[in-house]
């Protein structure tokens, strides 16, 4: 593969990485402008799957903050995998910091939304979310360094 092919290939998971990222932040912030019944009636349907899905009785607040965990857990993998193709480098502090920010950001803009409320439990459990996402990231990408190394470096 020539040079110009690998500059080529990396322009091209940097903007779908990047893409990726807004639209998925996109989505966040679509989800938290929902107000308090929009909201309440789609975690109930999630509800419902989930408690047919698994044959339990989970509760309505813990749907809610695992969808809180899960929401910011891509953020955070999105975050690394964007920073990775535009700098090159595995970063931990900006991906979380960046969605640290994203996540406070969140919450007040719900405190703006009719029925909805800021809660610090919530941008906590958005922080934990991204930092196993991050991390996730990190262990992926060990992986497959590790893997492409042993099969195309050495000729294997």
């Amino acid at each position: 593969m020539t040079k110009q092919d690998t500059n080529k290939k990396l322009k091209i998971f940097k903007a779908l990485s990047l893409t990726s990222l807004i639209c998925w932040m996109c989505l966040i912030f679509l989800l938290s402008a929902q107000e308090s019944d929009q909201s309440a009636q789609l975690s109930s349907g999630w509800l419902a799957a989930i408690n047919e899905f698994l044959g339990v009785e989970l509760s309505h607040l813990f749907v809610r903050k695992a969808a809180h965990f899960t929401e910011y857990f891509v953020l955070g993998f999105l975050f690394s995998n964007a920073f990775y193709f535009t700098r090159q480098k595995l970063l931990f502090v900006w991906p979380l910091s960046l969605s640290a920010l994203y996540a406070l950001s969140d919450e007040i803009h719900q405190h703006f939304v009719p029925g909805r409320a800021c809660s610090f439990k919530d941008v906590l459990i958005d922080c934990l979310g991204a930092m196993i996402g991050i991390a996730l990231y990190f262990i992926l990408h060990k992986i497959y360094v590790a893997l492409h190394h042993k099969f195309f470096k050495k000729g294997v």
